[in-house]
């Protein structure tokens, strides 16, 4: 993320250092819930491991609600910082696509070679999945992973959006509004017989819009205006939709993501900044993007070879890291810094350029 781009980036909207290395570990953390779920529980809903795991995380799909509130946390910090619309979208374009099409083109070759039953791309999933809004279209996901990166596309429109029409100036009282809108939308229509449209429901982020809220109010909790009212407010909203629209157990989960962002931001979890987890952290987007229908083939192929549900679990976590690790080096960190270097080189000339032309 930009945000962790240089020493002189890594301030919070009151010029302070933000914990970004703790923030970072937090990623780390979802990334390896939502990995731990698939490998040991998603997996036996298609494939079915040949020995049973001692281990198993059920609801580590809730890793994905994390990355969600981290978003809303990043994004509002990023915007804060942001000059101009094309700022904001070249540092998300750079920062999401090179590696997600290189991820898109890894998942396919290896889905394809080693195959995987059920599931076998063709040439124009693979194609259309580089738009990675894909799923408007109805287009099949080349890795089920990929619907999330919709809806965090979704958001960063609706941010630049909110930016744009200086709604973002105090982000609480948009999102307090917005929050209301999706819990009425959640209650109302069951008590009047009537179903929101799909498309509508997706595009507003009704189903997820608490969880961005989340990161958002713990942004401004530890902002300069330091409104911990409106700030709990927006929380408590949050979490009042999640329990009931998801359960209790989603509900105290929200309750522990707010802590843990605000604990993190504030660096008071100390493991978060230990090298393993910071090392997961750095490379989150690509163990996200490839871990999937990569893992899955691999543990197919070892348990078919013999090998231990255990260990066939252990070798595919290292391959997806080991592969994770040289995409980020080889792929997500040059092309981020290169297609950035090239915009502010742009920038600075078209300044340049400008200042020399008039009068």
């Amino acid at each position: 993320d930009e945000a962790t781009s240089s020493p002189a980036a890594r301030r919070d909207a009151f010029g302070n250092a933000v914990r970004l290395t703790q923030l970072d570990g937090l990623r780390g953390l979802a990334a390896s819930m939502v990995v731990g779920y698939h490998f040991t529980t998603r997996y036996d809903e298609s494939y079915i491991h040949h020995g049973s795991l001692s281990l198993t995380l059920p609801k580590g799909f809730l890793g994905v609600n994390l990355f969600f509130a981290i978003s809303g946390f990043v994004i509002l910090m990023t915007l804060r910082r942001t000059d101009s619309p094309i700022d904001f979208v070249v540092s998300r374009l750079s920062r999401l696509y090179p590696t997600f099409w290189a991820a898109v083109a890894i998942s396919s070759a290896v889905v394809l070679l080693a195959g995987l039953p059920g599931h076998h791309p063709g040439p124009a999933t693979i194609v259309g999945n580089l738009l990675m809004f894909h799923g408007l279209f109805l287009v099949p996901h080349v890795d089920g992973v990929y619907w999330s990166l919709e809806v965090e596309l979704i958001f960063y429109v609706w941010m630049l959006t909110f930016w744009c029409f200086g709604l973002l100036r105090n982000p609480l009282r948009a999102f307090s509004a917005w929050l209301l809108v999706s819990l009425a939308a959640a209650v109302l229509p069951p008590l009047f017989s009537v179903r929101i449209p799909w498309t509508v429901e997706h595009l507003a982020l009704l189903t997820w819009i608490p969880w961005f809220a989340l990161g958002v109010a713990t942004y401004e909790n530890a902002g300069r205006e330091n409104k911990p009212g409106a700030a709990h407010f927006v929380m408590l909203l949050a979490v009042t939709q999640i329990g009931l629209t998801a359960g209790p157990v989603e509900a105290a989960w929200a309750i522990v993501v707010a802590l843990l962002l605000n604990f993190a931001v504030k660096g008071k979890i100390a493991v978060l900044a230990v090298k393993p987890i910071a090392l997961l952290g750095a490379i989150s987007y690509p163990l996200y993007l490839l871990h999937e229908d990569l893992g899955f083939a691999m543990m197919l192929r070892a348990e078919r070879s013999g090998l231990s549900s255990a260990l066939a679990v252990g070798l595919a976590i290292a391959i997806v890291v080991v592969l994770a690790l040289i995409v980020h080096l080889a792929v997500e960190r040059p092309a981020t810094h290169r297609i950035r270097a090239w915009h502010r080189r742009g920038r600075t000339t078209r300044v340049v350029g400008g200042a020399g032309s008039s009068p």
